[in-house]
């Protein structure tokens, strides 16, 4: 999994049997920020102890993980929710006790916010991006801490291998799996995939998602 070999690399430094890690974030798998914080979790309890501080009341994670305290000391600490925004600021959640800390980070435009840049050349070591545009993205905006890429985890995929139920087909696919809302962009995706293989059989667009605003009745459209 390339979530423990890429921590595995980072935290090698440590001369410590058990390293401690904190999640930094909060605990709901049917959204794909969500998710990350889950998969996170469960691969570093495989290399030490790890523990959860949640950043939303709403999305606590279950009995069975171990909390964590912002005032603790952690070898480990990692970050996986939005830095900040005009609702909600999750930083506030981010323990001040590390020897490293990590963010995990995504922005949807070609410019990230300028208190963005502040808060992870401040407060963080190294910054995880989910592709290489962003990694682009967030050089040209400012930071200047090591970026990483590394496409973003999903939790528990099915194993289609073993489902009886799963059919096999010869057709090139393409899965977008996201929230329906306009800054998604689901649209110009449809209308792009009708651009280029409408009436082709060998392809097909499937479309995942939930919360749908007015989004799909827009695309029934196209």
């Amino acid at each position: 999994m390339l979530i423990l070999i890429l921590i595995s690399l980072l935290t090698s430094m440590f001369t410590k049997t058990e390293i401690s890690y904190s999640i930094v974030g909060y605990h709901e798998p049917a959204d794909g920020l969500g998710q990350i914080h889950i998969c996170f979790y469960e691969a570093l309890n495989q290399l030490g102890k790890a523990y959860f501080n949640s950043t939303s009341l709403k999305y606590a994670p279950p009995k069975n993980y171990n909390i964590g305290k912002i005032n603790e000391f952690y070898d480990v600490v990692f970050f996986a929710d939005q830095l900040e925004n005009k609702f909600h600021k999750p930083i506030k959640y981010l323990p001040v006790n590390a020897n490293l800390k990590i963010a995990y980070s995504m922005f949807e435009t070609d410019e990230i916010p300028l208190c963005w840049v502040t808060i992870l050349n401040q407060k963080f070591d190294a910054v995880i991006v989910p592709d290489i545009f962003l990694q682009t993205v967030y050089e040209k905006s400012g930071v200047v801490i090591p970026i990483f890429v590394m496409s973003a985890p999903i939790y528990k995929i099915a194993d289609l291998n073993n489902d009886k139920q799963a059919k096999k087909s010869n057709k090139f696919i393409f899965l977008c799996s996201s929230t329906f809302s306009d800054r998604k962009n689901q649209i110009t995706l449809l209308k792009a995939f009708k651009e280029k293989f409408a009436n082709n059989p060998e392809y097909e667009l499937i479309l995942h998602g939930r919360k749908s605003d007015k989004t799909i009745e827009r695309s029934e459209e196209h």
